[in-house]
């Protein structure tokens, strides 16, 4: 996709681009690339990139989505509803594509029961105010991801030319 640069760009993007909303109607959004690997990470793995998406319609709608060797992953936000969210059903790239809106994920994980022990926090005393991450402000973090062995061998393709496990790939 040749969308252009967030950071080098002003103005209305002109790669247009359908995705479906979780009852199956096509959406368009003009699309820029926002990239969130480092430079020298992003060198190594060309072929993962991310963008950023608004909804041809001023809605206010916007998608956040990620293409790897492994498939198109994104994430739907609409003001005043619940968050879209599009994954792979399975690993293979080309598969088919499952789309659910965040109600249906977190009634999924009803009969979820954490049998972790409970330990003492330390209360915040201040009055922060906290505007959250939907707050439409541009952040620049680094962060590392630790997972279980089950999610990476259900991620992991085996194909070292996009990262490994061991070199500590995020895709």
């Amino acid at each position: 996709m040749n969308a252009p640069l967030r950071s080098e760009f002003s103005g209305t993007s002109s790669t247009v681009v359908a995705f479906p909303d979780e009852i199956g109607r096509k959406q368009t959004y003009k699309v820029v690339e926002a990239p969130v690997l480092a430079e020298d990470v992003a060198k190594l793995h060309p072929d993962i990139k991310t963008y950023l998406g608004f909804r041809t319609d001023n809605s206010g709608t916007r998608i956040r989505f990620s293409v790897t060797p492994l498939g198109l992953n994104g994430m739907i936000t609409i003001p005043g509803k619940t968050t879209v969210f599009i994954q792979p059903i399975t690993k293979a790239s080309n598969g088919p594509y499952l789309v659910y809106s965040r109600k249906a994920r977190l009634s999924s994980t009803k009969s979820f029961k954490c049998l972790t022990d409970d330990f003492n926090t330390i209360k915040r005393t201040t009055n922060t105010v906290f505007n959250g991450a939907n707050d439409q402000l541009l952040r620049t973090f680094r962060i590392a991801i630790s997972v279980n062995a089950e999610y990476t061998n259900r991620w992991d393709d085996g194909d070292a030319s996009n990262g490994t496990a061991k070199r500590g790939c995020v895709s």
